[in-house]
């Protein structure tokens, strides 16, 4: 007793002269760095398969710390899985989706002027009460109106933007995206920043790469802890690369951003280790959806013709040719060079192309995963992810643990020693016991599109209750999200239903999603049954928040003022998800070259506070506004949306729109006619002509000579006519 007496005493001295001598014997907490990728795909690192083998750097993370093949976005979209990642929430709660339309993605383009909520705790926010310094670098794409603003949310330094790199703009309709330090706009992108959109060039990641350096250097001298969140935009189309790295890829222009990022880590990663503080900093690599898949086969582009009077890197309005050549298998995203005057660049986050742009391939790998970004297929929400935390997570590890972005927010606050917040629903787990001791937990993974549930995951079986690649029209102008992948009855272009008999795969004997379970069998009722129990419970504790994505339609929100409604908050079916009430027709119908054409719609200027140069008006927000609903009672929170297209129009059998008169009549006229199909591609030829001396008498004329030949049993083409 004597012994522990005198140690006691002899520790209780040693901690009073550390004391009177200003030492400090509390370690310091761990630092965090979250290298968060831009639509970069699953298959893109060499570790991950990619046969070029062009990511040594992120390949060594790899083999010195744990690889993470089961890893999930929250979203297939930028914005939502963004939220989901510093909040450690699932994007319904935050708000961050759209009542505009079922299923319908959004994000954080200039038109929309909602953002993440200040009741929303961000993983700045709570590590700043441990005494941690915090700086994101890159890409935001929380809100770009001034409550939105990082500094606001916890972080204590910004270098980057509030938005994608989209653009160029034309400075009147719409500005260029402003890039800011801190709270200071220091210029624009296209502008003080350029970017060749001919030949890819810019020097944006190498001035990312460096402020993540100065950081860490800083940080480490003023012996702070500190959280960076680095997160690049290289690999979003349109793709770009600094001058050295330009041509040094085996991938094309996708490729040499992906190395010059590789490069960009391995310097970052080099850093650490010279400091001395390797072993005390948590590292976490991966994306925030699958890789961009829009167009297939590659395309080859000759930019060589261009219009006079333009700049090296503007867009021209001139002509672009288009060489296809067939590829070996691998998927790239279309994105557009060319950019007639007067409208807006298209991007691979909105509903599509738009009218007049060329297209060129720049886009990465999902693997063996199907379709990609904006689905909820594998190919649009598993990701790269490698956790570095040199001596305490083993080296070359691989953990099948189901991951998902929401668990950095709970992991990072576990690494900091803080709780994450008890006063709300929080969906992201603690990685570190699968981290450090190899100890997997059974979680399921929510697949959102929008506000509806599209599939779950539990183990290693996937239940779609709705499918939906992207709509006949996007798909007839040529934006496939899935090339080359066309599974019937699985990537469908309307938006099928399968909540009485969901579509479950095996995703470790099936990981393209190609061979559903049989219906019948046994191990398909028992998976059934386990993924029903999660998504009951999971239906109790949902309470959507407030929809921040909701477009602000002009037209929409003139008549909103005669007729709103309030958002949602009913707790959503499983099967039957959160829904807005249907928009008035002749609203909808109004409003539809605004919802089409985003580019003609006012944009807000995209700032986020500080000096304001160029500042364009923003409309009022319209972050929680409803199209006003048709006369007559609200419908049902569980009740069914008409369709995505509102507004009473006539379709074919594969979708295709017919507004005109006379081709309504040829529809109507063969209710009182047998069973057949009407050959779609009459109408739609009928459609295109609708300028030639092309008149009914002829449609009709053609229409009974080619239906004899075409006999079927079943007439879904009269079905969709009695609905007239």
């Amino acid at each position: 007793m004597a012994a522990v007496a005198a140690a006691t005493r002899w520790q209780l001295l040693l901690v009073l002269s550390a004391a009177g001598l200003g030492v400090t014997l509390a370690p310091q907490p761990p630092n965090i760095l979250l290298l968060l990728m831009d639509d970069m795909g699953w298959g893109d690192l060499g570790v991950y398969g990619e046969p070029s083998r062009e990511t040594p750097n992120l390949d060594q993370m790899a083999a010195e710390g744990m690889l993470f093949p089961n890893f999930y976005a929250a979203n297939p979209l930028c914005s939502p899985s963004r939220a989901a990642l510093l909040t450690g929430r699932l994007p319904i709660r935050t708000g961050f989706y759209t009542s505009n339309g079922h299923a319908r993605n959004a994000y954080t383009p200039q038109e929309v002027v909602g953002g993440i909520p200040d009741s929303e705790h961000l993983l700045p926010e709570l590590l700043r009460t441990a005494g941690y310094a915090s700086k994101i670098v890159g890409k935001w794409h929380l809100g770009h109106r001034p409550q939105f603003h990082p500094l606001k949310h916890g972080f204590d330094e910004w270098f980057g933007s509030p938005n994608c790199h989209f653009g160029p703009y034309d400075n009147k309709a719409r500005p260029n995206i402003p890039v800011y330090r801190d709270w200071e706009m220091v210029g624009r992108y296209y502008e003080e920043f350029p970017i060749n959109l001919r030949t890819g060039e810019a020097n944006l990641t190498e001035i990312y790469v460096q402020e993540a350096l100065d950081f860490i250097k800083g940080q480490q001298a003023a012996r702070r802890p500190f959280f960076l969140y680095w997160a690049v935009d290289a690999t979003h189309a349109p793709v770009y690369a600094s001058r050295p790295f330009l041509g040094s890829s085996q991938r094309g222009r996708y490729g040499d951003a992906v190395r010059e990022i590789d490069a960009g880590i391995g310097r970052v990663l080099r850093l650490l280790q010279d400091l001395g503080v390797a072993e005390n900093t948590f590292v976490f690599f991966t994306s925030d959806n699958g890789a961009a898949l829009i167009s297939a086969p590659k395309q080859e582009l000759d930019l060589t013709t261009a219009a006079p009077g333009h700049l090296p890197g503007e867009p021209s309005p001139g002509v672009v040719n288009l060489n296809l050549r067939p590829d070996s298998g691998w998927s790239f995203i279309s994105t557009t060079v060319s950019v007639p005057q007067n409208s807006s660049s298209p991007t691979s986050d909105g509903p599509g192309r738009e009218p007049g742009g060329q297209t060129c391939p720049e886009g990465g790998s999902n693997g063996p995963f199907l379709c990609g970004k904006q689905t909820t297929f594998e190919g649009g929400m598993r990701e790269p992810a490698i956790a570095w935390w040199p001596g305490r997570i083993p080296a070359g590890q691989v953990s099948h643990q189901l991951g998902s972005i929401m668990d950095l927010f709970t992991t990072s606050l576990s690494v900091a020693g803080l709780e994450p917040p008890s006063d709300r629903a929080i969906d992201g787990l603690d990685l570190l016991p699968a981290m450090l001791q190899g100890r997997l937990m059974d979680r399921p993974i929510f697949y959102y599109r929008g506000n509806t549930l599209m599939a779950v995951t539990l183990g290693q079986y996937k239940a779609h209750f709705w499918t939906w690649t992207n709509s006949w029209e996007e798909f007839r102008q040529g934006v496939d999200f899935c090339p080359g992948q066309n599974i019937s009855g699985v990537t469908t272009h309307t938006q099928e239903e399968h909540t009485k008999l969901p579509l479950i795969f095996h995703l470790g004997r099936d990981p393209g999603e190609r061979y559903p379970l049989s219906v019948a069998s046994t191990e398909y009722l028992d998976a059934l049954h386990r993924i029903t129990s999660v998504v009951q419970q999971h239906q109790e504790t949902l309470v959507p928040g407030q929809p921040q994505l909701n477009v602000c339609n002009q037209a929409v929100m003139a008549a909103a003022q005669h007729s709103r409604s309030g958002p949602l908050r009913a707790r959503p079916s499983p099967l039957r998800p959160v829904r807005a009430p249907a928009p008035s027709h002749r609203a909808a119908a109004q409003s539809r070259p605004a919802r089409e054409g985003r580019k003609n719609a006012r944009g807000c200027g995209g700032e986020t506070g500080g000096p304001r140069p160029r500042a364009w008006p923003c409309p009022p927000s319209c972050a929680g506004a409803e199209p006003p609903s048709p006369p007559g009672p609200a419908p049902h929170a569980d009740a069914r949306l008409p369709s995505a297209e509102p507004a009473p129009r006539v379709r074919d059998t594969c979708g295709a729109t017919m507004a005109d008169p006379e081709l309504q009549l040829v529809a109507r006229r063969i209710r009182s006619f047998p069973d057949f199909p009407i050959p779609g591609v009459l109408f739609r030829l009928s459609w295109k002509s609708r300028e030639t001396p092309w008149n009914l008498d002829r449609r009709w004329w053609l229409w009974m000579i080619c239906w004899p030949l075409v006999p079927h049993p079943v007439s879904p083409a009269r079905d969709h006519a009695r609905s007239l």
